[in-house]
C-alpha cells in the first residue's frame, strides 16, 4: 500500500502524551495513520479511538494497523467525539490528538480536486457531504465567493478573484481554475495565485472552521484528569481558533498550558517533510 503523508513532530507529540502500557488515546484525524501507528504500538494493554470524516482514508488506515486489535475505527467528525465516545462506550481519554491539516493523500492520491493539477474540482473529505467546490465555483453569486475568498482565504484581493471567476465560468476542474488564475492574475513570487483560493473554498465546502469551533466547546470533557490534549493546525484562521480555546480552558481553571505559545517543526523535519513547514503545534494538559 502506498503512504503518501507523514506525520508531523511525531516524536514530540508522543512524549507530550505521556503515554504508557494501558493509556486510552484517540487520534480524531487519523488520515493514513502516521501517529496513530505510533501510538497504537505503545499502548500493548490500552486502547485506541481512530476517527476520520473520510471513509476512504480511514479504510486505508485501517490496512496499514490491521496487526493491532485494541484500536476502534469511526467515521465521524470530531466535533461528534462526546456522542461516539457514549456510543461504543469509551472510557475518557489519557491523549487526544487532532492533526488540522489535509492528509497528502488528498493532495496527491484522491483526485478531489486539493491539488492544482486534478481534473476533478470536488474538494470534499466526505463523500457524502452536501456541496462540492465545483457547485459553490458554478453557482454563487460574486459576493458570495468575495467574501468566502476573504474570510476563509484571508485572500486581500478577493473581490478581483471572484469578479474573473464569475465572468469565465463554469470551471470543471481544479487544473482549469488554477491555470486561469495563473493566466488572468499572473505569478509573483512562489505562492501560487490559486493557493488562498483553493485554501478557501476546501474550508468552506467541509465547513472546517465550524466544526473545529464546535469541537473545542466539548473536547476537554473527553479527558480523563491529567490528560493531554495536543493540536496540530497549519493556517492562522485555525490556530486563532485553538488559541483562544485554549486560554479559555485555563482561565476557567480546567488545566494549564504545556507549551506557553506553539512549536514549530525544525529545520531538518522541514527539510526531509516541506509539509511541514506552517504546522504550529498547542498543548493542553486537564487538571
Amino acid at each position: 500500500m502506498h503512504i503518501y503523508h507523514t506525520p508531523i513532530l511525531a516524536e514530540t507529540i508522543m512524549e507530550f502524551l505521556n503515554i504508557n502500557s494501558n493509556s486510552v488515546l484517540a487520534d480524531l484525524t487519523t488520515g493514513e495513520g502516521g501517529h496513530s501507528s505510533l501510538m497504537a504500538a505503545l499502548i500493548p494493554q490500552g486502547q485506541l479511538l481512530c476517527l476520520d470524516r473520510d471513509r476512504i482514508i480511514l479504510e486505508k488506515a485501517q490496512e496499514r494497523m490491521e496487526e493491532y486489535s485494541n484500536i476502534t475505527y469511526v467515521c465521524d467528525t470530531y466535533d461528534h467525539l462526546s456522542a461516539v465516545r457514549e456510543k461504543i462506550n469509551f472510557p475518557l481519554f489519557d491523549g487526544i490528538l487532532i492533526d488540522m491539516g489535509i492528509s497528502m493523500f488528498h493532495f496527491k492520491g484522491a483526485e478531489r480536486g486539493f491539488s492544482f493539477e486534478d481534473d476533478s474540482l470536488d474538494m470534499r473529505l466526505s463523500e457524502d457531504h452536501p456541496i462540492s467546490a465545483e457547485q459553490v465555483i458554478n453557482t454563487f453569486q460574486e459576493e458570495d465567493l468575495a467574501d468566502i475568498f476573504y474570510y476563509y482565504g484571508e485572500e486581500r484581493y478577493s473581490r478581483r478573484y471572484a469578479r474573473e471567476i464569475v465572468n469565465q465560468r463554469p470551471f470543471l476542474s481544479a487544473k482549469e481554475l488554477a491555470d486561469y488564475l495563473v493566466k488572468k492574475i499572473g505569478r509573483h513570487g512562489r505562492t501560487h495565485p490559486a493557493t488562498k483560493i483553493f485554501q478557501a473554498l476546501r474550508i468552506y465546502v467541509n465547513e472546517e472552521l465550524e466544526i473545529a469551533e464546535n469541537m473545542l466547546k466539548e473536547i476537554v470533557d473527553n479527558l480523563s484528569v491529567g490528560g493531554v490534549l495536543c493540536i496540530l493546525t497549519f493556517h492562522s484562521l485555525e490556530d486563532r481558533l485553538v488559541k483562544t480555546a485554549f486560554k479559555s480552558y485555563v482561565k476557567k481553571g480546567l488545566g494549564e498550558l504545556l507549551i506557553p505559545k506553539t512549536m514549530s517543526p525544525s529545520f531538518e523535519e522541514i527539510k526531509k517533510n516541506p509539509a511541514a513547514r506552517s504546522a504550529k503545534l498547542r498543548v493542553f494538559k486537564k487538571g
